[in-house]
């Protein structure tokens, strides 16, 4: 009876008792009344909602980027080990089947982003902990880390010439924090972070070389005009 009932249920509704009620009227089973109770089917929760809002992002992002496919952001697990998606090659979301985002992807954008004098800049921190050239493109292995080369700057502090890390030429990736320096007479130069959001006022500090990519580099530089101001005073 219970199969039968559930058979001519609308669609998204089930059975909530188990043995529906039969009454009959004196006698006469030609009348039957089925007493019987259905709730709403609730949608099983997407575990990926998350990863597959993540990758429409991605998407919008490398639409401006030539040669990125924001499939080449995305890894899947299979027999313990990550594997990487090749161009075409979209990751599908299947419910039985591990994703994540690539732990280098937001390096892979700003790899991909720079220009070919600056592609040949990038560089991997080796087993000494030291910064090493890259002599080809960097194969983004999860154990190590990269980063393109800073350029640096010569500010003359009170008649000495020192290097810094110079602004960023490139835009970051959406949504990152950087860093600018403003000034107030109480505090002197001092470095602000900020939301990288492509707006007009994030597209002019960069045009206008005031964004840092860290508030190391961003501090030390102001630490430097302060100094410059200190002597000038």
């Amino acid at each position: 009876m219970k199969l039968e009932i559930e058979n001519h249920l609308p669609d998204g509704v089930e059975l909530t008792t188990g043995n529906p009620e039969s009454i009959n009227f004196d006698g006469d089973k030609s009348h039957v009344i089925m007493r019987f109770a259905v709730k709403p089917i609730e949608p099983e929760p997407d575990q990926h909602a998350e990863l597959k809002a993540q990758y429409a992002q991605d998407v919008e992002t490398c639409k401006s980027i030539d040669d990125l496919e924001a499939c080449q952001l995305w890894q899947n697990l299979c027999v313990d080990k990550w594997y990487d998606y090749e161009p075409g090659d979209e990751p599908r979301f299947y419910t039985n089947m591990i994703y994540r985002r690539h732990p280098h992807a937001d390096k892979i954008i700003e790899y991909h982003k720079c220009s070919d004098a600056d592609k040949n800049r990038w560089q991997v921190l080796n087993a000494l902990d030291n910064w090493a050239n890259l002599n080809s493109k960097p194969e983004w292995d999860e154990n190590y880390q990269y980063r393109l080369k800073p350029r640096t700057i010569t500010i003359v502090v009170n008649g000495e010439s020192k290097e810094y890390n110079a602004p960023l030429n490139v835009a970051p990736v959406f949504g990152a924090e950087y860093w600018v320096i403003e000034f107030s007479f109480a505090f002197g130069f001092y470095p602000n972070s900020k939301e990288w959001l492509e707006s007009e006022l994030d597209i002019s500090a960069l045009q206008e070389s005031h964004v840092f990519s860290t508030q190391e580099d961003a501090d030390r530089v102001a630490d430097a005009f302060n100094q410059i101001l200190a002597g000038a005073n």
